[in-house]
């Protein structure tokens, strides 16, 4: 039922273009948004301010499908209707949906869009209505960011914060922006655990023949994300969860400015290579466009503007690998400024957050988004912060996503006071809360590959030094950013890889301590691997004087791994190697009474054929997740019935509630106790809040060196030197062929964080300095460490890496497959199509209209005039 607005006083305003970070205009910022209703001037947060619906409560079913459809958008921008975007504003990416959690019973999260602001008129700034049960409120535009694109000029980034005081029942909320189309979300009721969607891998590996995965659809990127949609319509999803790798950036390495630095010739040439203007512009100039081809391309796009979302990094949101090289490589300057900008565009278009603009605090308090957990200084992110999330699903469900990326090393995942950080917002969670899902990038419980590991690690294996030289055409076997072996990157980026078991096995017990402590069941959710599996950890029986169910097992912990949705699933005989050894138990754990092994869930194959061994199905897949009346917790991982079809085969498993203890208890970490005014998830209805907690809190000490921080920070510190040790190894290896020592450690400079705002007229940027922390060692310093993931405090100033008018040419992005992001369909007809090349790989406004012209669907691409893959 569409929303009927009245007439917006605004709407035939003609004013000049308005740049609201442009500080000369700064007194002419129009005031705070108005509210407006077709009934009353009550707005949202006023209206349902005691929860309770007054006019919407006849509204008993709101659900009718996961949003308007083509006709819907297409057809609501007739002369003077409802739909006709006003002020005009033309779209380089957007609507975007974001959620963030449930505060004292009220609903937060955010939309992002993305203006081409040459063929926008931005005074007043953007605006967006949001409708509910008959009473709507009009929310301002903030502009957090603007970027200075080569090809289009300014592109300004608008946040609408969100926020929907939840009702008796589950609730269809409307928006749109500058009164244009409208599209559609939900929001659970007060009390209801919500219902979502996990998914990772959201792109293709460079070399995939992406047109043998489209089948009936227009791009191989569609099937699975056509049956996301599907299922939302059919019962609907209150936000979906990105585990990492919402988009492949590996593809930066094709772009012409970085040539000389891929092409060097020697690994040294390649660590000390300079990091130039020219290169810097490069890697924004990628990394802006392929955000905005990618996130309003395929059906994500309608998903990504329908279902909120919550997202968490991996590798290749950033570049294939980061983190995971050695500490020469990741230091070198221009590997750690495409890692620290790929960050920072991570931070803008996927939790809609610039550090510049909200700080580095955590928590409602101290932060805008109410869920970030800010971490360290990430060793080569020349100063950023880890960013994690903590999120409330529901009065019974709460989820972690634990940012594995940003501090990680070698030698480190994540820093100790990152979890102690983590730790601590754990324990802070409503007594309430029986289900506590852990999201990591990489699976935690997953079969070893230690044999294959140690194999690429030895320098002295023939296959790489062969590969080193090209011998036999084995030149691809050797990674190009530090020659070591291709695969060894992915190996390192796994839990159980050598340098990372002491953490993996301690973060493990630790899972198990906070279980038994605060009665949750501890579940892992994970992706990156491109197949489905589902690890299990549980309590050795032979420790066992009775056998217990598992509801009675505090150790019992599923890894949930679903993985990809759009990438390929790996090789046949990769895929059969993984699932032979997943059959093998595993004993890491025995002497803290704990097995793993693999779930058995797959039996079937998708056809209904019986498959020999049932632990793993290497299909694209994504999992959807419920909350049981039993107290379970439900991952129906949904696999893709034949490649292409846009159907999925239901492969269920369940993390049981926690039925171990009778009565809880919860140890706080925070200075002072948790009370029912205070904290992440206060007075949400439903929620008993722990009151007086505890002050104390102290991980187990009966593990061993690595049950407790300490015992891990120097079990990072140890790792660090056997890795010190083994580098030095590594450098007689390369005197003794002739390729000379290996280069000292490049200490990696604090270049300007940029938030591109306009200065005064003339200026396209302005400098700006922030306070952060982040003082870096070197490489070869780090066996001195006293306490991995500390770093002393630095001033660096924050300035502009994209200097506008520059005039040089560029050339086309080279995106990974050529080719295989296909032309640009846009029409290009309007205000400033300036004769673009439909070939450009630039990203082009989302639609080109006279203002006053309908509000283009950027999220039903596929089915209207948008630019496809």
């Amino acid at each position: 039922m569409p929303y009927q607005r009245e007439a917006d006083p605004d709407a035939n305003q003609q004013a000049q273009p308005y740049d609201p970070c442009h500080p000369s205009q700064q007194g002419q910022q129009p005031q705070p948004p108005t509210r407006r209703s077709s009934q009353s001037s009550q707005s949202l947060l006023e209206r349902y301010s005691s929860h309770g619906s007054q006019e919407g409560k006849e509204e008993k079913s709101p659900y009718s499908g996961p949003g308007p459809s083509v006709a819907d958008i297409e057809g609501a921008g007739q002369a003077g209707g409802a739909g006709v975007m006003q002020p005009h504003i033309q779209f380089m990416c957007g609507p975007l949906l974001n959620y963030y959690s449930v505060v004292n019973g009220v609903w937060h999260g955010a939309a992002l869009v993305v203006t081409a602001d040459k063929g926008s008129i931005l005074n007043p700034p953007p605006y967006l209505t949001i409708s509910l049960g008959g009473a709507s409120e009009k929310i301002g535009g903030q502009c957090i960011l603007t970027y200075n694109d080569v090809t289009q000029g300014p592109c300004s980034f608008w946040r609408f914060m969100i926020q929907i005081p939840l009702q008796d029942h589950e609730a269809k909320v409307y928006y749109s922006i500058n009164g244009g189309g409208e599209l559609s979300f939900f929001v659970p009721a007060r009390g209801q655990n919500m219902r979502w969607v996990a998914h990772s891998c959201n792109g293709f590996s460079g070399g995939v023949n992406q047109e043998e995965f489209k089948g009936k659809y227009d791009t191989g990127f569609s099937p699975l994300w056509e049956d996301v949609l599907v299922k939302h319509s059919e019962q609907p999803y209150h936000c979906m969860v990105g585990g990492g790798d919402q988009l492949y950036c590996d593809a930066i390495t094709k772009e012409k400015e970085l040539q000389s630095w891929i092409n060097a010739k020697s690994r040294k040439d390649k660590v000390n290579h300079a990091l130039t203007d020219d290169m810097k512009i490069a890697i924004d100039r990628f990394y802006f466009n392929h955000y905005c081809k990618s996130f309003r391309s395929s059906a994500f796009a309608k998903a990504n503007s329908t279902i909120p979302m919550v997202n968490m990094l991996d590798d290749h949101d950033l570049i294939d690998g980061f983190g995971t090289y050695d500490d020469e490589t990741m230091a070198s300057p221009v590997f750690s400024y495409i890692g620290t900008r790929g960050y920072f565009w991570f931070l803008a278009f996927q939790l809609f957050t610039v550090d510049a603009i909200d700080g580095q605090g955590d928590g409602p308090a101290n932060h805008p988004i109410p869920s970030m957990l800010i971490g360290e200084v990430g060793p080569w992110l020349q100063g950023k912060r880890s960013h994690s999330l903590i999120t409330y699903l529901g009065p019974k469900v709460a989820m972690l996503l634990l940012d594995c990326r940003a501090e990680r090393r070698l030698t480190q995942i994540v820093s100790p006071k990152t979890y102690q950080k983590a730790f601590n917002a754990i324990a802070q969670l409503p007594q309430s809360v029986e289900q506590v899902v852990i999201q990591l990038g990489v699976p935690i419980a997953y079969p070893r590959m230690s044999f294959l590991e140690h194999f690429l690690e030895y320098k002295w294996n023939p296959i790489t030094m062969l590969a080193r030289r090209n011998a036999l055409g084995l030149g691809s076997f050797v990674n190009k950013f530090d020659q070591s072996a291709e695969l060894l990157d992915d190996l390192n980026d796994h839990w159980c890889a050598n340098t990372h078991k002491k953490e993996r096995n301690w973060l493990v017990l630790e899972m198990q301590r906070i279980a038994r402590t605060q009665n949750v069941r501890i579940t892992f959710l994970s992706g990156d691997v491109h197949l489905a599996a589902v690890g299990k950890l549980f309590t050795h029986k032979r420790k066992l004087r009775t056998p217990v169910t598992p509801e009675q097992d505090h150790r019992y912990m599923l890894n949930v791994i679903s993985s990809a949705i759009v990438n390929t699933p790996p090789p046949a005989g990769a895929a059969k190697m993984v699932s032979i050894l997943a059959g093998h138990k595993h004993r890491t754990l025995h002497r803290k009474k704990t097995d793993e092994t693999m779930l058995p869930i797959f039996n079937k194959d998708t056809d209904g054929s019986t498959l020999k061994r049932p632990f793993i199905l290497a299909r694209r897949n994504y999992a959807s997740i419920d909350y049981l009346d039993n107290g379970a917790l439900r991952f129906d991982i949904r696999v893709e019935r034949e490649q292409g079809a846009g159907e999925t085969v239901s492969y269920p498993c369940e993390s049981p509630p926690p039925r171990y203890l009778a009565n809880k208890s919860v140890t706080s970490t925070s200075t002072s106790p948790v009370t029912p005014t205070t904290g992440r998830f206060a007075n949400n209805d439903d929620i008993s809040v722990v009151s007086g907690a505890p002050q104390s809190f102290a991980p187990s000490t009966n593990g061993g060196s690595a049950t407790n921080l300490a015992g891990l920070a120097q079990a990072q510190r140890r790792e660090q030197e056997k890795y010190s040790s083994a580098h030095a190894h590594a450098q007689k290896v390369d005197e003794a062929f002739g390729r000379g020592a290996e280069p000292k450690p490049v200490n990696p400079h604090n270049p300007a964080e940029q938030a591109y705002e306009h200065a005064q007229p003339g200026q396209s940027n302005q400098q700006f300095a922030q306070q952060q922390q982040g003082q870096y060692r070197q490489p070869a310093q780090q066996q001195q460490y006293q306490q991995p993931g500390q770093y002393e405090q630095q001033q660096y100033a924050q300035q502009s890496g994209v200097p506008a008018g520059q005039p040089q040419q560029y050339q086309q992005s080279s995106y990974q497959s050529a080719g295989a992001y296909g032309q640009d369909s846009y029409a290009q007809q309007g205000t400033h199509a300036q004769g673009y090349s439909q070939n450009q790989s630039y990203a082009q406004p989302a639609q080109y209209a006279q203002p006053g012209a309908q509000m283009q669907n950027v999220g039903a691409l596929n089915h209207a005039a948008q630019g496809k893959y």
